[in-house]
């Protein structure tokens, strides 16, 4: 359908995505507006994405999993920083000052 939203969905966005969102992406399900555009990018134009999650959730080996499949797809993760986080833990977190979103 020409001019239709979904066709103005292709330029290149970052993205930071929380937990759940990086479960739901990587085994390809749409559950929510950020999952629908990963679920419909063009996947010959870059995807920027930043994990956003707690430190066992990093630490957990299903998301070094589900963060591979997403690179396999040729998305573009952001290195996160380590830094002391609010609940007390030193984590990763956000995205690297050396590597800032708007860089890229």
């Amino acid at each position: 359908m020409a001019g239709s939203s979904d066709e103005n969905c292709s330029g290149c966005i970052p993205l930071v995505v929380r937990s759940p969102s990086v479960a739901i992406s990587s085994q390809g399900f749409a559950l929510s507006v950020q999952t629908c555009v990963i679920r419909a990018w063009d996947v010959s134009k870059p995807l920027l994405f930043c994990p956003a999650m707690n430190t066992l959730m990093w630490e957990h080996p299903i998301t070094a999993r589900q963060v591979g499949q997403l690179k396999e797809l040729g998305y573009v993760e952001i290195p996160c920083v380590v830094k002391k986080l609010v609940c007390g833990d030193e984590g990763r977190w956000w995205a690297s000052p050396a590597n800032p979103i708007s860089a890229r």
